[in-house]
C-alpha cells in the first residue's frame, strides 16, 4: 500500500511539472518575441534597455523554469510558488512598462495569465482530486492486494495439497502395481501348485509314473472304447517284484526305493508311445496295453520286460538283480468291469509266482488260489476280531544245569474248520496285511499273562519269556512304548521279556532297529538275535546292537553232521563268545547234537529233543517238574565237575538278578 502512495504522488508531482512546462515555456517565448518589439518602440536608449530589461526578467525565469520542469529537476512543491514568481515578474513587466506603453500589450498580456493561471489551477485540482480519489481508492486496494495476497496463498495451499495428493498417488499406484504383481506371482504360484496337485494326485511320487487312480481311469476309457469299436483290444499286466523285501531287508529302504526308480524307467523303454506304465504301490506295477493285434503280442512285451529287467542295476556300490512275476488279463469278457481286469491280471501273477513261470496269462481256473488267498485273509481278520489264536510254549534249557531257563512262546491259529494252522501258513500274509501288530500284542500280552502267574508261584526260578518281533513291528514308531504298556498292563517285569529278532531285520534299517532295541533293553527287556547266520550278517554293527544272546538257526545244527556245517556252528560259538553273548541252540532233536553243542560252549537250546511247544497248562506242569529237578529225566547225565559248574553258574546267574 506505501508503493502505491508514493507512485501515485509521484504520478501527481510528474503531472504538476508537466503542467507547469509549457506555461513557462510560453512565456518564454512571448517575451523573447517582445523583447526586440519592445526594444524597438521604446523611446531613447535608456528607455529600450529598460525595456529589455524587463523582458529579460521574465525571459530567463520561464526559460529557466521550462528547462528545469522538462529536466524533472524543479521539485514538484517548489512548482506553485514558481509560477507565483513568474506572475509577480509578469505583473512587474507590467506596471514598469505600461508608462507610456500602449495598454492593449499588457492587457493581452494579463489575459494570457488570466487564462493560464487558471488553467494551471483547475489542472492542479483536477489531480489533486485525482490524487485524492487515488488516496480513497487505497483502502479498496488494499483489500484487494489482500485478497490476491490470500488467493495466492490458498493457490499456494492448493498446489502444496495437489503436490502431496500427487505424491499419494503416485504412492498408491506404485504400491498397486507392486500388489497386481504380488497377485500375479501369487496366481502364478497357485496355478503352479494346483498343476502340481494335479500331477501328483495322478502320478507316484517316487517313480514319478502314473499312479493307481490314472491307471484305472485309462483303462475305464479304453474299457469304453471296446463299446464303440468292436475291434479293439486291450490288456492289463501285473507285474510284481520277486524277493524285494530281501533286499529291503539286506540293503535298506533307500536302496529299495532307488530299485523301484531304476525299473520305472526301465518299463517304458519297452513299450509302445501308446501304452501306459504305473506304479500301483510297494513293488507292484501295471501297465495297459492298447490296440494289439493278437495275443502273442502281449507275450512279446512281458517276454521284453523280463529281459530289461534281468540286466543288473547299479546303485552306489551294489550290483543288484531283479526278477519278476508278470500277470496278464487280455481280451474282453461280456459284463466284465474295468477294476476286474486289473484283479485277473493280479491273480495270474500270483499263478507265475507258485509256479515259478516269469508270466502268465489269466483263465478262469486260476480264481480258485486268489480266492483261497482272500479267503484266508478274511479269516485271519476275523480270527482277530474272535480271539481264534492262542499261545504255545517251547521250553528253553540250561545245559549247564538241564533246567528250563525259560519259554519261547509261539502262535497258533485254532480255526473252526480246519484245526489247529500253524504259523507258516498266516504270518507272512499277516504281514502283508498289516495284521501283525494286533497279532504280535497279543502273544505278548497273553504270554505276558501267564509268565507274570509263573513268576508269582515260583519266584526264585520264574522262566524268562522270549517273543518274536516281525520286521514291520522292529521299525514301528512308538513299539516299544506299547511293549512296555502291556508289561505294564500285565504285571510282568521288563527283565524277564526278552524279544526276538532277525538279523536281516536289523540289519535293514540298523540306526532305526538299534533306537528301538535300545529303548527296550534300557528298561530291562532283553534282545535276541534269532535265526543267526542265515541273513546277511554285519560284525560292525553286532558289537554295538543292544544284543543279549544269538541264537543259532536248526538248519545248521541238524546239519552239524556235515564237517563244513559242523566248524560254521563252532565259527558262531567262538564269535558269540568272543563278543560277550550267550548261545541259543535251535531245533535240538537228538542226544548227539546236544553233546556237541556242550562241548561247543554252547550255554542253551531248545528243541523236539526237550519237548515240543505245549500248552500253558502242560508247561506249568512242566515247571513244576523243573522245581524237583526232573523235568528231562534221563535226557543227560552230569560229572561231577559239570555238576559244580552247573551250581556256579546257578549262583552267578541269581547273584546277578
Amino acid at each position: 500500500m506505501a508503493a502505491t502512495s508514493a507512485e501515485l504522488r509521484a504520478e501527481l508531482d510528474r503531472v504538476t511539472l508537466d503542467s507547469l512546462r509549457p506555461l513557462s515555456l510560453s512565456l518564454a517565448v512571448l517575451f523573447a518575441l517582445l523583447l526586440p518589439f519592445d526594444y524597438w518602440r521604446s523611446s531613447g536608449l535608456d528607455g529600450a534597455h529598460r525595456t529589455a530589461a524587463l523582458d529579460a526578467l521574465v525571459l530567463a525565469p520561464a526559460a529557466l523554469s521550462g528547462w528545469l520542469c522538462g529536466m524533472r529537476r524543479l521539485p514538484a512543491p517548489r512548482a506553485t510558488p514558481a509560477l507565483a514568481a513568474l506572475a509577480l515578474l509578469v505583473f512587474v513587466n507590467v506596471l514598469f512598462a505600461a508608462r507610456g506603453e500602449p495598454v492593449e500589450k499588457w492587457i493581452c498580456l494579463l489575459a494570457l495569465f488570466a487564462l493560464a493561471v487558471p488553467l494551471h489551477l483547475a489542472r492542479r485540482r483536477s489531480h489533486q482530486r485525482l490524487f485524492a480519489l487515488h488516496q480513497s481508492a487505497l483502502p479498496r486496494q488494499a483489500e484487494l492486494q489482500r485478497a490476491l495476497e490470500e488467493a495466492d496463498q490458498v493457490r499456494r495451499t492448493l498446489d502444496q495439497k495437489v503436490a502431496e495428493r500427487t505424491d499419494e498417488l503416485s504412492r498408491a499406484t506404485a504400491e498397486l502395481r507392486l500388489e497386481l504383481l504380488e497377485r500375479k506371482r501369487s496366481a502364478e504360484e497357485r496355478l503352479a501348485l494346483q498343476a502340481r496337485l494335479e500331477h501328483d494326485a495322478l502320478h507316484d511320487a517316487l517313480t514319478g509314473l502314473a499312479n493307481r487312480a490314472l491307471f484305472l481311469n485309462r483303462l475305464e476309457h479304453a474299457w469304453k472304447r471296446t463299446k464303440r469299436e468292436p475291434g479293439f483290444r486291450f490288456a492289463v499286466l501285473y507285474l510284481d517284484l520277486d524277493r524285494f523285501k530281501v533286499i529291503n531287508d539286506t540293503f535298506g529302504h533307500e536302496i529299495g526305493d532307488q530299485l523301484l526308480v531304476g525299473i520305472g524307467k526301465r518299463l517304458p523303454t519297452c513299450l509302445r508311445p501308446t501304452d501306459t506304465v504305473a506304479r500301483l504301490g510297494g513293488d507292484e506295477f501295471a501297465v495297459l496295453l492298447e490296440n494289439f493285434a493278437n495275443a502273442a503280442e502281449t507275450l512279446a512285451i512281458a517276454g521284453r520286460i523280463q529281459a530289461e529287467l534281468q540286466k543288473p542295476f547299479k546303485i552306489d556300490v551294489h550290483e543288484i538283480y531283479a526278477t519278476a512275476s508278470i500277470g496278464i488279463a487280455d481280451g474282453v469278457v461280456e459284463g466284465q468291469l474295468p477294476e476286474q481286469y486289473v484283479r485277473d491280471a493280479d491273480v495270474a501273477m500270483y499263478a507265475a509266482k507258485s509256479r515259478g513261470t516269469p508270466f502268465e496269462r489269466f483263465d478262469g481256473g486260476m480264481h480258485s488260489p486268489a480266492l483261497a488267498r482272500m479267503r484266508m485273509e478274511t479269516e485271519l481278520r476275523a480270527a482277530i476280531e474272535r480271539e481264534q489264536f492262542f499261545v504255545v510254549y517251547q521250553p528253553i534249557v540250561d545245559l549247564r544245569t538241564t533246567r528250563i531257563e525259560g519259554f519261547e512262546a509261539l502262535v497258533r491259529w485254532r480255526h473252526p474248520s480246519r484245526g489247529v494252522v500253524g504259523p507258516d501258513e498266516f504270518i507272512s500274509l499277516a504281514e502283508e496285511t498289516r495284521l501283525i501288530l494286533p497279532l504280535t500284542l497279543f502273544v505278548i500280552r497273553e504270554a505276558s499273562r501267564q509268565a507274570a502267574a509263573w513268576r508269582q508261584r515260583y519266584p526264585g526260578v520264574g522262566p524268562l519269556l522270549g517273543v518274536n518281533l516281525s520286521p514291520l513291528l522292529l521299525t514301528r514308531p512308538g513299539m516299544a512304548s506299547e511293549i512296555l504298556a502291556v508289561l505294564a498292563e500285565t504285571g510282568l517285569l521288563p527283565a524277564d521279556l526278552a524279544v526276538e529278532v532277525t538279523e536281516s531285520a536289523v540289519m535293514a534299517q540298523p540306526q532305526v532297529a538299534s533306537a528301538m532295541l535300545g529303548e527296550l533293553r534300557a528298561c530291562g527287556v532283553q534282545v535276541f538275535v534269532d535265526d543267526f547266520g542265515t541273513g546277511y550278517s554285519s560284525l560292525a554293527y553286532l558289537t554295538t546292537l543292544p544284543v543279549d544272546r544269538l541264537k543259532i538257526d536248526r538248519s545248521f545244527v541238524a546239519a552239524m553232521n556235515d564237517p563244513n556245517r559242523l566248524r560254521v556252528v563252532r565259527t558262531i560259538a567262538s564269535l558269540a563268545h568272543d563278543l560277550g553273548k550267550s548261545l541259543v541252540a535251535e531245533g535240538v532233536e537228538t542226544p548227539a547234537q546236544l553233546e556237541a553243542l556242550r562241548a561247543m560252549g554252547c550255554e542253551f537250546a531248545q528243541g523236539w529233543l526237550f519237548s515240543r511247544p505245549m500248552d500253558a497248562a502242560q508247561a506249568g506242569a512242566l515247571l513244576e517238574a523243573n522245581e524237583r529237578a526232573c523235568a528231562f529225566p534221563g535226557l543227560v547225565e552230569q560229572t561231577p565237575e559239570q555238576a559244580l559248574l552247573a551250581e556256579a553258574a546257578r549262583q552267578q546267574d541269581a547273584t546277578a538278578d
